[in-house]
């Protein structure tokens, strides 16, 4: 497409007639198949929600020239993409400090959105459970983009001396209690 105020003069079939919005497919009887070069102003960004007008005109052999205007709407109806960093689930032990790697987001139409993001959720490393962390953001043109990550907290594992074993312990219990004479 060319840029606003550009000319660009291309060669077009019409394959629809009547008004702005909708048109229709049969050509009235008493037109003939049109070749006609046309010229159009304006453009139109599909990665840009707005309001585009395009003005249309073609000028025929004999040097009438008709116009028309073209109202083109891009509505953004995709929503951000929200990643999280680092892993789902998380394993902690009890009692280890947690910072929440949190999460990144970029819609194709405002690009980077992190800064957007709300996160909802607690996690108490000092309690074992199964904690949930919410990640939600949501486009200026209201497409909303959810995640979450899953935090397990689990108790520490046992400390076993090195001295001691429990496959020891038989031999242990049979020394501590003979009842017979040494």
């Amino acid at each position: 497409m060319p840029a606003l105020g550009e000319h660009k003069t291309v060669q077009a079939r019409v394959f629809a007639w009547g008004d702005n919005d909708v048109g229709q497919i049969n050509v009235p009887s008493d037109v003939s198949r049109l070749n006609l070069p046309f010229t159009v102003r304006g453009s139109v960004n599909p990665d840009a929600s707005d309001i585009y007008v395009l003005n249309y005109s073609a000028t025929n052999a004999a040097g009438a020239v008709a116009t028309t205007t073209r109202t083109v709407v891009v509505t953004d109806t995709t929503p951000p993409i929200l990643t999280l960093v680092g892993a789902s689930p998380l394993n902690l032990d009890v009692g280890t400090p947690f910072t929440d790697p949190g999460a990144t987001a970029f819609d194709a139409c405002e690009g980077d959105l992190t800064a957007s993001i709300v996160s909802t959720g607690t996690v108490n490393t000092a309690a074992p459970g199964t904690y949930t962390l919410n990640y939600t953001v949501t486009d200026s043109n209201g497409n909303p983009a959810t995640t979450n990550r899953t935090v397990l907290v689990r108790d520490a594992p046992a400390w076993v001396s090195p001295r001691f074993s429990p496959a020891l312990m038989p031999s242990l219990v049979r020394r501590s209690f003979s009842s017979s004479p040494t």
